[in-house]
């Protein structure tokens, strides 16, 4: 939904640093506590060296797994490689209903066997496997889809999303923001946190991400928060940093702002006029939907959409549909030519679109959209992209 590539941290807006929050309820980080806790124990006060933890899972999670072990041990155990110590030689491994850690631990030197740790945790509820879908465009397309997924349902309302680096996700709901790893199997809950209070009561309430160049930091902010928050993500952790009164914007000397008790954004954009939007893109000089449901662009002609709005390609965008209130929704993938837009090219999905993000990797486009269906709830639709 709403990305800005620019030197975004050093806009200064006001607001001072706050204090440190941690909220590490993802499974993985509540198995690494486990596993640190039982580290703890069977060392007595004894320096453990910690090998690499071999991943049955299939899925990548060792290093993170011993990144968030290593920040659990620090201050309560001495970490180190050589001289007297027990080894701790590890496995991480999952089932489809719980997530476990698995070790040998060994005096050196010598390897003599000291005691066996085990812990494991549920893995339920917080990640959100992909269910292949099979969406297809008209023959002659001006691009293809490689591969589709669908989400179960999420918890909350889904108001923004946008990629933190290639592998990375933040989902934005009304009143927190989480991170997720994008795998092959779907989405891994990393982090999350709620943002500022007080929240106030709104009837469609909006929200903004905005990400950073440097990729570890970005700003969210939603219409029921009282301030924006600068959050940092710093290992399993997101940090908040920072609170202001508007999110930074390129063009935007002021920052934007949500309109008080509304899901409109309010801001002076040199390239796109004072507003105000429903969404916005810093991609192809500056995408906007206009209050009224008008796509505004370089070279777009006057044409209805409905909320949400992303760039793909240079010359490529998408948008939702103009579909009235209970009536399935659509993607809409505009080309610009010679003679404007053209006629776009439709995909429909069951609901009505809420949010969208992209992030483009030459050739391939991978397409995000958060969908509300008519039973109610939300999931997420991803879509890889690749031009012919």
């Amino acid at each position: 939904m709403l990305r800005a590539r620019a030197d975004l941290l050093a806009f200064a807006i006001g607001g001072g640093l706050l204090a440190s929050v941690a909220l590490a309820d993802s499974p993985l980080a509540r198995l690494a506590s486990s596993a640190a806790d039982e580290i703890v124990r069977t060392a007595k006060g004894a320096p453990v060296e910690l090998s690499a933890t071999e991943d049955r899972t299939g899925r990548g999670l060792a290093l993170d797994l011993s990144a968030l072990i290593l920040a659990r041990l620090k201050g309560r155990v001495a970490i180190v490689n050589s001289g007297p110590r027990l080894r701790i030689a590890s496995v991480v491994s999952e089932t489809p209903v719980r997530l476990s850690f698995s070790a040998r631990v060994l005096e050196e030197p010598g390897a003599t066997l000291v005691d066996l740790l085990s812990v494991s945790i549920p893995a339920g509820g917080a990640d959100l496997s992909f269910v292949p879908q099979r969406p297809s465009l008209p023959s002659g397309a001006s691009l293809d889809i490689a591969s589709s997924n669908r989400t179960p349902a999420l918890t909350a309302t889904v108001l923004d999303l946008a990629f933190l680096g290639p592998d990375r996700l933040l989902i934005l709901s009304p009143d927190e923001v989480s991170l997720h790893r994008w795998t092959s199997d779907g989405l891994v809950l990393l982090a999350r946190r709620p943002l500022p209070g007080p929240y106030a009561p709104v009837r469609t309430p909006g929200g903004i991400l905005v990400t950073a160049p440097q990729e570890d930091s970005f700003w969210a902010m939603t219409s029921r928060a009282s301030h924006a928050a600068l959050i940092a993500v710093q290992g399993a952790r997101l940090v908040e940093r920072q609170q202001a009164d508007a999110v930074p914007w390129p063009g935007a000397a002021l920052g934007l702002r949500y309109r008080p008790g509304t899901n409109l954004i309010e801001g002076a954009l040199s390239s796109l006029g004072p507003g105000p939007f429903l969404d916005l893109d810093a991609a192809e000089g500056g995408l906007a939907v206009t209050a009224d449901g008008r796509l505004r662009c370089l070279g777009c002609r006057d044409e209805r959409v409905g909320l949400g709005v992303a760039g793909l390609w240079p010359g490529f965008l998408v948008t939702s549909s103009p579909a009235p209130p209970g009536a399935d929704d659509a993607l809409l993938i505009f080309e610009h030519s010679e003679a404007g837009l053209e006629t776009p090219l439709r995909l429909p999905v069951e609901g009505a679109v809420r949010a969208l993000t992209s992030r483009v990797d030459g050739r391939s486009v991978r397409l995000v959209a958060a969908v509300e269906p008519p039973t109610g709830g939300s999931y997420l639709l991803t879509f890889d992209l690749v031009k012919p």
